[in-house]
This record gives C-alpha cells, sequence and structure tokens, in this order.
C-alpha cells in the first residue's frame, strides 16, 4: 500500500486488523495514530523523518523484519513495535525513550543502540533472542524487566545508570558482569536466573537479598 504524498495525518486505529503486507509511508506524514497499523502482515517498514512518535500500539502484531527508524523520531511509546519478526536493529540516537513493551517479543539477535537514548521503560525489550549487548551512557534510566527474557551473554552498562530495576535481566546467558560505579540500588531479581558466579560492584552498593543467584559472590572494589 502507498498512501498519498500529501497525507498528514493517519487516525488512531485506521488500517488496524487488516492484511496488509507492503506499506510506504509518504515524507509529508507527522501524524500515526494509536493502532494504526496494528495486526497486519506488514514485512518491512521505513519511518520517514517527518514523524516524531510511533504512538501506541501503531505497528503492534505484525511481521515486520526489516525497520528503519528515522533521524525524526523521538519517542516510541507503549506496544509500538510489540511482537513483530525483527531480527537485527539500529536505534538512532535522536530516539529519546521506549516505552512498555516498544520491542518486546520479536525475535531480535542483534541491537545497536546509539549515544542520545536515555530512557528504556520498563520491558522495553523483553522476550527477544539478544546475545550481546552495550548500552550507551547517554541512558539514565532503564525500567524493569526491560532486557529480561533474552539470550544476553556480554552485557556493558552506562557509565550514568544509578538503579537496576526489579527484573531487568532476569534470564539471561551472562557469566560475567562489572557494575558501574554511578550504579547505587541494585533491586529484586535483577540478574536473577543467568550464569553468574562474581560480580564486580562498588562498596556501598545498596544491593537486594534477591538481586543475585544464591551462590553468587560479590567482589566490592
Amino acid at each position: 500500500m502507498v498512501l498519498p504524498k500529501n497525507i498528514h495525518t493517519i487516525h488512531n486505529s485506521a488500517f488496524r486488523d487488516n492484511i496488509i503486507e507492503n506499506l510506504i509511508l509518504p515524507n509529508s506524514l507527522t501524524t500515526i495514530g494509536n493502532n494504526a497499523f496494528e495486526k497486519n502482515k506488514i514485512k518491512a517498514l521505513t519511518i520517514p523523518t517527518s514523524i516524531k512518535t510511533i504512538k501506541k500500539g501503531a505497528f503492534a502484531f505484525n511481521n515486520i523484519s526489516t525497520l528503519n527508524i528515522s533521524t525524526g523520531v523521538e519517542k516510541i511509546e507503549e506496544y509500538g513495535f510489540f511482537r513483530n519478526k525483527t531480527k537485527k536493529l539500529e536505534v538512532p540516537g535522536n530516539v529519546k525513550e521506549i516505552n512498555y513493551r516498544g520491542f518486546a517479543e520479536n525475535t531480535m539477535e542483534e541491537l545497536v543502540l546509539n549515544e542520545g537514548i536515555e530512557i528504556i521503560n520498563e520491558s522495553g525489550f523483553g522476550a527477544n533472542k539478544l546475545t550481546s549487548l552495550v548500552i550507551p551512557n547517554s541512558v539514565v534510566k532503564i525500567g524493569p524487566r526491560a532486557f529480561d527474557l533474552n539470550k544476553i551473554k556480554t552485557l556493558v552498562l552506562p557509565n550514568n545508570l544509578k538503579v537496576i530495576e526489579v527484573g531487568t535481566f532476569n534470564v539471561n546467558e551472562l557469566e560475567s558482569l562489572v557494575i558501574p560505579d554511578s550504579v547505587t540500588e541494585i533491586k529484586a531479581n535483577a540478574f536473577t536466573n543467568n550464569k553468574l558466579t562474581k560480580v564486580s560492584l562498588k562498596t556501598g552498593t545498596v544491593v537486594d537479598p534477591k538481586a543475585f543467584d544464591a551462590g553468587v559472590v560479590l567482589e566490592y572494589r
């Protein structure tokens, strides 16, 4: 489906629950409403630079395997790309905030988060297949369960992060971990169900008794 070049707005649920496989969005488009293309069969998608916000559930429940996010997008609202088939994704630094389940339950194996991203909210990338992850230093908040139910083996945390929330990296495959000096608190189940045997962290960090699996050695520095 090719939308007219002079269209500016697609309203809430406008094309929801159809069988659209191919979609080309014009550069004139400035607003895509909530659930606008939810429950289709879209395979590939390029977001034009004119779009600043991906609204709630706009492209949820599709088959998007190739996704190009433009340098205009600043925010992904909840369920924006929930339950698609995106295996590789690069999120540009102009995207400041990714909200609840924004990219959850895809088949994502590779993820590049560029410097500039600030907030990854609850379950943002949960239930994917990520094996490695570098979170840029611009990120100041990572919500509960943001990366749970993945296959992460290597992890680099940002130097400005203060709190690691409940279940953030629960059910992964981490074997080693260094907690940045900026972190002051690690909450329950943050790193449970991994393969950790020891963790390096700053003296004085408040650690919930259930933050790690039993037997994990905390090495304070």
